[in-house]
């Protein structure tokens, strides 16, 4: 644990309306950091310097597609930095077997990875660090739904996060 870092999120959002798990009590691109709680999430009482924006991949899950995923990406930066907050985009964490629905919608996860990487605002890797050399996520780090991260995976994020903020 990193001195002054506040771990906090919520599984289940998205940055698009069109994303079939979108709700606007919880996520998506209405919402906006408006004092405190940040994020609507309870207990949440500080103003950071810096929010690491880990979404997307529900985005792409339910056919929102790259280019409105992007788009949400965007508007949330946006927002963070409306209020003097640094944002930090993430790669989304990779996804795979056994997830029948995702070989479809690869190539627009791939295209947001991309644009991520491409996209010249700082951002943390954490799809690389996470996937298997298949593109989907290493079976040490998967929680059984092939997608969300077990203690592992959450536990090699966090060390790819603590490089990340160690370098700037």
């Amino acid at each position: 644990t990193l001195a002054g870092v506040e771990s906090t999120g919520y599984s289940g959002r998205c940055v698009s309306k069109r994303c079939g798990l979108w709700d606007p009590m919880i996520g998506g691109m209405d919402v906006a950091i408006e004092g405190a709680p940040i994020y609507g999430i309870p207990g949440m009482q500080i103003r950071p310097d810096m929010v690491v924006i880990e979404m997307g991949v529900n985005d792409i899950l339910t056919g929102s597609g790259h280019r409105r995923t992007i788009a949400g990406l965007m508007v949330l930066r946006e927002e963070l930095i409306e209020m003097g907050i640094e944002p930090v985009l993430s790669t989304l964490v990779p996804a795979g077997t056994p997830l029948p629905n995702y070989a479809p919608v690869k190539s627009k996860h791939d295209k947001v990875n991309a644009w991520i990487r491409n996209s010249g605002f700082n951002y943390v890797e954490f799809d690389k660090a996470l996937r298997n050399r298949k593109g989907a996520l290493k079976p040490a780090y998967d929680s059984g739904d092939g997608i969300h991260p077990n203690q592992a995976g959450h536990a090699k994020m966090a060390q790819v996060l603590t490089g990340f903020i160690a370098n700037q």
